[in-house]
């Protein structure tokens, strides 16, 4: 089963984050951030 990706476009002050965060919990899927690509970006010596 493919699971949707949904993109939420934000701006400084917003509280983007905190509905992400909402949504995904209603959705019951993973809330990702830039932590992620952080991450990978680390990992991949970038």
């Amino acid at each position: 089963m493919k699971l949707p990706i949904v993109t939420i476009s934000r701006e400084f002050g917003s509280h983007g984050r905190e509905i992400g965060e909402k949504v995904a919990k209603m959705l019951g899927v993973e809330f990702y951030d830039k932590k992620i690509i952080e991450e990978a970006a680390k990992e991949s010596g970038l």
